[in-house]
């Protein structure tokens, strides 16, 4: 009985931490879309500014389209990690670029 209830909590405690951890790398895409449009297409286009809700429905759609949320029914791995870094690198390289132009060339 106590190694089922522990079985349970230890579920419990990695649904719940990826949940967490959803929400934060889709609020870290969420904000690196919303400071590269504010930067980028604002003044070169004269387009309106974004907040972080458009911003994250923005990244949401566009993933849709391109079918950037695909669902699998394999195994966790320790290259699924080393991508959900890759995907947090990716948004900091992005978010250096796009500083350096709005800086240097905007």
């Amino acid at each position: 009985m106590a190694t089922l209830i522990a079985g349970l909590i230890g579920l419990l405690l990695v649904v719940f931490g990826a949940l967490v951890f959803g929400v934060l790398l889709a609020m870290w895409r969420g904000f690196v879309i919303q400071n590269l449009w504010n930067w980028l297409i604002v003044p070169t286009f004269a387009f309106r500014t974004l907040n972080i809700a458009q911003a994250f429905a923005l990244s949401f759609v566009v993933g849709v389209m391109v079918g950037a949320h695909k669902f699998s029914n394999k195994k966790a791995s320790k290259a699924d990690g080393i991508e959900l870094f890759g995907h947090l690198l990716s948004g900091a390289m992005a978010l250096l670029v796009g500083w350096i132009v709005k800086t240097y060339w905007l």
